[in-house]
């Protein structure tokens, strides 16, 4: 019964006039109350990727549109920075530095934002926010059907939102887990070309993998191409995350150790940047060539200061900070481990079987991408189906006519 009612529903609305779901439209657009901060900045690289052809055909983009669109990212892209280096510069005269940081963070979108308003045309500004909202609704795996403004704009009584947002979690999850079978799939197909002996090797290297841990992405202040924050030694960034620090059951007595040992990093970095820079400025007079960053010097400090962290912990827990520093760095390049740079470095990879690897893994997530696009589509259907008539005619006046080639 409930997939013949699903179906009814779907059908009804097909035939709606076009007419009759006009009128369900306010002067307010439902699609700009649905808004956050942050969709101007991820519309517009949604627009830049290089692979969005289609999507950039779909809204009529001009040549003058996609600069003015290229110089809009460029500037939020400098403007963060500044907030970031000017946050790192506060922590330690500003007891609380990320909070403000996050206000300027949350201006510096909001201007993105309406400056984006600006490039466009109107009809090419709510296209674009409709394209958007389909496109976050498909990449989080159905999640945003389960916001508050969206369930206000479909018009949900409370306790049909509490179905509804019961029902985008269950095939959320389900779409969730059949994404990281079909990427594990991928994953063997790799493993496949590359010798056992360099496949143990990259485990052993990686350890056990701990799903319970939250690999931050701060370390410890290295911003764009600034050299702050290089000079840190990762082991110690790593080791005084909280959840690593339970991972490794790190002591009371030895956290203080790490905590004391972390500031005497810091100073010791300071002095070497302060160092280098009297040094490019006593240059500059006098003639003598331009000094450079001092990359060897800071990569020398970062062992120096691994040591000392090796010192402090016990060798099994220094085995496994290593591990979890390996895998830190891998997850941050690939999701795929035999697609990071510096897994393959670390295991030996010749740049052919890199360029073989990168074949297998284009060719196998085209197959991956077009069955999860499948079972997504599947499950908005019936979950769309599942609404009222009225309720469907907001939705599609929401997120606009289905556009799928996001890859074309």
């Amino acid at each position: 019964m409930g997939h013949s009612k699903t179906l009814h529903c779907t059908v009804v609305l097909l035939f709606t006039p076009l007419a009759t779901i006009a009128a369900l439209e306010s002067p307010s657009q439902g699609i700009d109350r649905i808004r956050t901060p942050a969709d101007g900045l991820s519309a517009i690289s949604m627009v830049l990727a290089p692979a969005r052809v289609a999507l950039r055909d779909e809204l009529e983009i001009s040549d003058l549109q996609f600069r003015r669109l290229q110089d809009l990212e460029k500037a939020y892209m400098k403007r963060s920075m500044e907030i970031s280096r000017k946050m790192i510069l506060q922590q330690d005269n500003f007891k609380n530095p990320a909070a403000g940081a996050m206000n300027e963070m949350r201006s510096a979108l909001e201007e993105v934002y309406k400056n984006l308003e600006k490039v466009l045309r109107p009809e090419q500004f709510r296209r674009l926010m409709q394209l958007h909202l389909q496109y976050v609704t498909q990449r989080l795996s159905l999640e945003p059907l389960a916001r508050n403004s969206v369930l206000t704009e479909l018009d949900l009584p409370a306790d049909e939102r509490i179905r509804f947002a019961r029902e985008v979690k269950s095939r959320r999850e389900v779409l969730k887990k059949m994404n990281i079978q079909l990427t594990e799939g991928i994953s063997k197909t790799l493993d496949g070309l590359v010798p056992p002996e360099q496949r143990q090797k990259l485990a052993d290297l990686s350890g056990e993998p701990v799903q319970t841990v939250e690999f931050a992405t701060y370390t410890g202040g290295n911003v764009s191409n600034s050299t702050r924050g290089k000079g840190i030694s990762r082991l110690l960034v790593r080791v005084l995350e909280p959840s690593i620090r339970k991972e490794l059951e790190v002591l009371d007595d030895q956290g203080d150790q790490l905590s004391a040992l972390y500031e005497d990093n810091r100073r010791a970095e300071r002095n070497l940047l302060s160092k280098r820079e009297r040094e490019r400025v006593q240059a500059i007079p006098r003639g003598l060539p331009e000094i450079g960053p001092p990359d060897k010097e800071l990569a020398a400090l970062r062992e120096q200061y691994d040591i000392k962290v090796a010192g402090i912990l016990v060798p099994p827990q220094v085995t496994r900070l290593r591990q979890l520093e390996f895998q830190y760095r891998v997850r941050g390049e690939s999701h795929i481990p035999l697609l990071s740079k510096t897994a393959a470095n670390a295991i030996g990879l010749t740049a052919e079987k890199v360029d073989e690897l990168q074949e297998a893994y284009l060719r196998e997530s085209a197959v991956v991408r077009q069955e999860m696009d499948r079972l997504y589509y599947q499950a908005l259907g019936e979950l769309i189906g599942s609404l009222s008539i009225d309720q469907q005619k907001r939705y599609h006046l929401l997120v606009g006519k289905r556009f799928d080639k996001w890859y074309e």
